[in-house]
């Protein structure tokens, strides 16, 4: 006769600590993608605008390719593209919430590697122009596209619109896909 087989009990799940409002219960690889992608935006803003500010006077301009692109040193104390100029803390404190919100519906938001790296350069790049609010008083705008009439812009704004872009996109086709 065989032995009765032992029943181990079983593993409760841990408990949703309730005391915590940003809840970062994702698969570590999609954290470490959404780390990644914040770590390189802020990085790469951060050592463009120092380059530019050492090397570019306020308001003088070098051309990079004649008729598409330049370089042109800007301080913006607005939001994106220079609207609002005047409100530097204003948008500083709106950014703070922006983010604040962000990251208490990233659980929500990312899905999969897509989106996780989106909203790690959507952070990265509100973080890249808040650390100008505070560290300088206004954003570093450099990046100007001379083909057509376009505002002033830098890299954390351009991670922030591509990201957005994305991130609709990814939004749109996972919601499609699940419907189907």
């Amino acid at each position: 006769m065989n032995p009765p087989l032992m029943q181990l009990p079983k593993q409760k799940k841990p408990k949703k600590n309730s005391n915590t409002v940003i809840d970062m219960n994702l698969p570590k690889h999609l954290l470490y993608r959404m780390g990644l992608s914040f770590a390189i935006l802020v990085l790469i803003d951060q050592l463009s605008k120092i380059v530019v500010s050492y090397n570019i006077p306020l308001g003088q301009s070098k051309t990079l390719i004649p008729g598409l692109l330049s370089i042109v040193k800007v301080h913006n104390r607005g939001t994106i593209w220079g609207l609002g100029q005047g409100g530097n803390m204003i948008f500083a404190f709106l950014a703070i919430i922006v983010v604040f919100l962000i990251l208490v519906f990233v659980p929500k938001i990312i899905k999969d590697k897509s989106s996780s790296i989106a909203i790690g350069m959507i952070l990265g790049g509100a973080i890249g122009n808040l650390i100008d609010r505070f560290a300088r008083g206004f954003v570093v705008d450099f990046i100007h596209l001379e083909f057509i009439n376009f505002p002033v812009f830098n890299i954390a704004d351009s991670g922030i619109v591509v990201s957005a872009i994305i991130l609709v996109y990814v939004m749109i086709f996972n919601e499609t896909k699940n419907d189907s």
